[in-house]
C-alpha cells in the first residue's frame, strides 16, 4: 500500500523530473550541513562589534572623501 508521503514524494520527484535516488546525496549532503551548523559543541562566531566599528570608520573616511571633493557651492557654510 502506497503512503500519502510517498504518493506526495512521487509527484514532487516527477514535477523536479528526478528520481527519488537522485534526491537522495542532496538531501543526504543537506541533513550533515544541517547537523554541523546546528551542532552545540561548534565553537562560536566573533562578535560583530569590531566588525562594525570598522565598518564606520571606512564609511566617515569615504564621507570625508566625498565631501571634501565637492566644490564650495555645493556645501554652503553652516
Amino acid at each position: 500500500m502506497i503512503t500519502a508521503a510517498e504518493r506526495l514524494s512521487d509527484a514532487i520527484t516527477a514535477e523536479l523530473g528526478v528520481d527519488r535516488a537522485g534526491l537522495a546525496a542532496p538531501i543526504a549532503a543537506r541533513a550533515a550541513w544541517l547537523r554541523r551548523v546546528l551542532d552545540p559543541a561548534r565553537p562560536a562566531l566573533p562578535p560583530a562589534e569590531p566588525r562594525l566599528a570598522a565598518i564606520d570608520v571606512e564609511l566617515a573616511r569615504l564621507q570625508r572623501l566625498t565631501t571634501d571633493q565637492t566644490s564650495p557651492a555645493e556645501h554652503p557654510a553652516p
